[in-house]
């Protein structure tokens, strides 16, 4: 099959003949062992932490779709993400750079212009035989479909043709989003797309949106610039759906209000934890007791369960749609989760760096079910995908910053790896001017107060915090959860080694000039109102 067309639509003889005989050189460096060009997709699974998964031996069985769907697929079972936050590690995946290269460093940072995202590298528009440029893209039609507005102005969808987003709405919208686009007969090229979905994510299994209300008046909306405008009309129709829960009770029952609220998560330090926090089901507040967080661990796996049913519709409607042998997919996440195990923090994600975090799924199911069943002890991490998208499409990269995973399949894949580094964005806290009311309006700055960066082995972790000047150390062997810091003064030889590597590392990355985002006040309510903005 010509990597011009895919299923039965062709292009017409005399045109196909003209553009293939132009892109003869291209196209024959970006062949599959099995003559072809495949699909490309990339699924992204937010907030899906790999331990709870059956797919990685957890008990319950949260995904058993994505076990069947291993049998024809390679799992990476040390796989981890190069950020604890949704934006940088999203970037990562798209870019296969690191943090301190693709410049997206929190929700009002672009991602750097020095970097090109999948959806540049195959989307541009398809050559001529007047002006080939194989070098500006290969031609794909492209197609983001994502659950957050901001990734458009961050840069993260920068590249693809299509951005459909759908404001934290169910995954299987996205998917008959995705399908919608696929199935149009006008473009029948060869596709390439992100789906992100959002069904794991907090608050766990249930999903309202009345508080996506922007609250303007419709004079307020007519003045606001074309692009806000828009966000908030979409803000204010999304507002207006009915609450909506998934397996709320699937593997455990308890006050079903428990878990709903954003309120319910986030919960930092001893008294914070001990305030009473409103249940809306039970009309009353109260503080959280040892069987409530138990219960929003049973609501997170069901919304891993829920997620597992999303990618079967997904999966199986491009088997149906006879897509599924000619793509290669992939499907990963940003982050996990981390629920009571640090004494600093729970049920969050962005502030640590611990295995519960970075340690994510990825499941690639290559063209043809090659490798299937396959599975893979080596490190890798996220910025290994675009490197290996690129091995399958015969294409090559230099200033890429991962390595194709292709090359770890098979008995040589289980050797050492030196190590999968991580970073967590600047985060950051929006200061607001004490004298006025909180809200949007409230005039106020940004401030830093938190960056760390991780070495991980197959045998320890190290963190830094830039700020504080700390370190941690752990050895993984002895102590798989990371809860006994080894960090001592003086050092010892392991720490040294580490902390060397990974300053080494970090200060040999290109420095990527990221700029600054605008965020409109639907975009910063949005943000407060989800957790985001403390």
């Amino acid at each position: 099959m010509s990597p011009l067309r895919r299923g039965k639509a062709t292009l017409g003889v005399g045109a196909g003949i003209v553009i293939a005989a132009a892109l003869a050189g291209l196209w024959i460096k970006g062949r599959s062992q099995h003559g072809e060009m495949p699909n490309v997709l990339v699924v992204t699974c937010d907030t899906f932490r790999a331990d709870r998964l059956s797919l990685y031996g957890a008990s319950r069985k949260t995904t058993p779709y994505l076990e069947e769907l291993a049998k024809e697929s390679v799992v990476f079972d040390a796989f981890f993400a190069n950020s604890s936050f949704t934006p940088p590690s999203h970037a990562s995946i798209l870019t296969g750079t690191h943090v301190r290269t693709h410049g997206l460093l929190w929700w009002d940072h672009k991602l750097s212009g020095s970097v090109k995202t999948l959806g540049e590298r195959l989307g541009t528009p398809l050559p001529t035989p007047e002006k080939p440029q194989p070098n500006e893209g290969v031609g794909y039609r492209t197609g983001a479909f994502v659950n957050l507005p901001n990734f458009e102005t961050m840069g993260v969808s920068r590249g693809f043709q299509k951005l459909s987003v759908a404001t934290w709405l169910p995954g299987r919208e996205a998917t008959r989003n995705f399908f919608a686009w696929l199935d149009d007969p006008k473009d029948m090229r060869r596709w390439c797309s992100w789906i992100h979905y959002w069904d794991p994510h907090r608050p766990f299994a249930y999903r309202e949106w009345q508080w996506l209300d922007p609250k303007k008046s419709p004079a307020e909306i007519a003045a606001m610039p074309p692009r806000e405008k828009q966000r908030t009309l979409d803000l204010l129709e999304t507002s207006k759906r009915p609450p909506f829960s998934f397996h709320e009770e699937t593997f455990g029952t308890h006050e079903l209000g428990v878990g709903r609220m954003e309120q319910h998560y986030n919960r930092s330090g001893d008294l914070q934890r001990k305030s009473p926090l409103f249940i809306p089901t039970a009309s009353a507040s109260r503080p959280f007791t040892e069987a409530d967080d138990r219960y929003l661990a049973d609501r997170y796996d069901g919304g891993a369960l829920e997620m597992d049913e999303v990618l079967r519709e997904l999966v199986e409607g491009l088997r149906t749609r006879g897509e599924l042998d000619n793509t290669l997919l992939i499907i990963t996440s940003d982050h996990g989760e981390t629920f009571t195990e640090r004494a600093d923090e729970w049920w969050t994600h962005d502030p640590h760096l611990y295995d519960e975090v970075t340690r994510v799924p990825c499941l690639i199911r290559f063209p043809q079910k090659q490798h299937g069943g396959a599975r893979v002890t080596a490190l890798s991490s996220s910025v290994d995908l675009l490197p290996t998208i690129y091995e399958v499409l015969g294409l090559k990269d230099s200033e890429l910053q991962g390595s194709s995973l292709v090359a770890r399949i098979g008995a040589a894949s289980n050797g050492p790896v030196a190590a999968v580094y991580s970073q967590t964005q600047n985060r950051k806290e929006f200061l607001e001017d004490p004298a006025r009311e909180k809200g949007p309006d409230n005039p106020g700055t940004w401030r830093t107060v938190g960056t760390k960066i991780s070495i991980r082995t197959a045998t320890h972790r190290l963190i830094f915090d830039r700020d504080a000047k700390s370190f941690e150390l752990y050895d993984l062997r002895t102590d798989p959860g990371a809860t006994r810091n080894l960090h001592s003064a003086p050092p010892s030889q392991v720490e040294q080694e580490l902390s060397s590597r990974l300053l080494e590392w970090f200060k040999g990355l290109p420095a990527g000039a990221g700029t600054e985002a605008a965020l409109d006040d639907a975009a910063l309510e949005t943000l407060r109102k989800n957790g985001y903005l403390r």
